[in-house]
C-alpha cells in the first residue's frame, strides 16, 4: 500500500513510453512468434473464414483485429500448433477469453466437446524434447496447409477449412 501512496505507480508508469508499449526489458520474457507460428495464426483464422469463433464479427484477411487465440499457451510445445487448441477470436473477445478463465474453459469446452477438451488437456502437459519440435518444418508444413485452405477456398467449398495440426 506505500508503495501506491508514495508515488509508486506512476513511476512504474513513468517507465512505459504509453500505456501500450512496455518498456523493451518486458520483451525479453515474452514467446518469440515463430514463423511456424505465423502461418499456424493464418491457418487458424482461415478456417474460420476470417470471422471470430466467439462473436462471428467478419474480418478482412488483411486485418490485424483477429487473433489466434491458444486455450493452453504457447509455451506449452505438446498443443502450441495443435489446431483444436485454437480459435480465431477478435481483438475484445481475446480479451474477454483471457480475462475471464471460468468463460474460457466453459467456451472450450462447448467448442470442441468435453470429451476432446480432456484430451486436449492431457496433451498440453506432455513436454517435448527440443529435437521434436523443428521450426523450420513447422513453418514448412503450415505454409503449405495454408494454401491447401486457399486452394479449397478456390475451387468454392463452404464451411470451415479445416487443416491438419504438425504435432
Amino acid at each position: 500500500i506505500t508503495f501506491f501512496l508514495n508515488g509508486g505507480w506512476e513511476q512504474l508508469l513513468s517507465r512505459f513510453s504509453s500505456p501500450l508499449s512496455p518498456p523493451t526489458y518486458f520483451w525479453k520474457f515474452m514467446i518469440k512468434r515463430s514463423e511456424g507460428d505465423k502461418w499456424f495464426s493464418k491457418c487458424v483464422r482461415m478456417r474460420a473464414r476470417w470471422k471470430c469463433e466467439v462473436c462471428d464479427s467478419q474480418y478482412d484477411e488483411s486485418s490485424t483485429g483477429l487473433h489466434c487465440s491458444h486455450h493452453f499457451g504457447r509455451r506449452h510445445k505438446a498443443t502450441r500448433t495443435e489446431p483444436l487448441n485454437c480459435i480465431a477470436a477478435c481483438y475484445a473477445c481475446h480479451r474477454k477469453l483471457e480475462e475471464d478463465p471460468l468463460f474460457h474453459v466453459e467456451f472450450f469446452k462447448k467448442h470442441i466437446g468435453e470429451d476432446v477438451y480432456e484430451i486436449l488437456a492431457e496433451k498440453h502437459r506432455v513436454i517435448l524434447p527440443k529435437r521434436e519440435y523443428d521450426e523450420r518444418m513447422i513453418s514448412k508444413h503450415f505454409r503449405e496447409q495454408f494454401r491447401q485452405q486457399q486452394k479449397k477456398e478456390a475451387e468454392g467449398v463452404q464451411g470451415r477449412l479445416d487443416f491438419i495440426g504438425y504435432i
